[in-house]
């Protein structure tokens, strides 16, 4: 699948989740209960985190379909129930991350038109020890 298909449908099916949120400008340190995904952090680093905060795979549920008509579709749509947000990823061919989107988990649950209206591209995230998240939004 092609990173604009990819993003367009990553960006078409974020309308409904709810999280924990707050967001910051600033860098945050990563220990062992405090890890940061990041753009450029490779795809064994995000799993590795995705593990680690019980990050569940919801991209199968959606009616997300691959360029070739492939269904269903794994990797892309990523619910952290315990801190209240989901989180959308690309990754580009050499494994690196490239795309990062949010959205909390209520807004993600309402429709698809809010999940849409309500997603917003970020370029860290951190889990933090309170069940919150921290994140750099994308700048215009």
């Amino acid at each position: 699948m092609s990173r604009i298909a990819t993003l367009l449908l990553c960006i078409t099916c974020f309308a409904s989740f709810g999280c924990n949120s707050k967001s910051s400008s600033s860098s945050t340190l990563q220990s062992p209960l405090n890890k940061t995904i990041s753009l450029g952090d490779t795809k064994a680093s995000f799993e590795s985190i995705v593990a680690d905060y019980a990050g569940e795979d919801i991209t199968p549920g959606l009616a997300i379909v691959g360029p070739n008509g492939e269904h269903p579709l794994h990797g892309i749509v990523w619910e952290f129930s315990d801190y209240g947000c989901v989180v959308s990823v690309t990754f580009d061919d050499d494994d690196k991350l490239t795309h990062l989107d949010f959205c909390t988990i209520a807004d993600f649950n309402v429709s698809k038109l809010h999940r849409s209206e309500s997603t917003f591209g970020i370029t860290t995230i951190a889990f933090n020890d309170d069940k919150t998240t921290s994140y750099t939004k994308v700048e215009p």
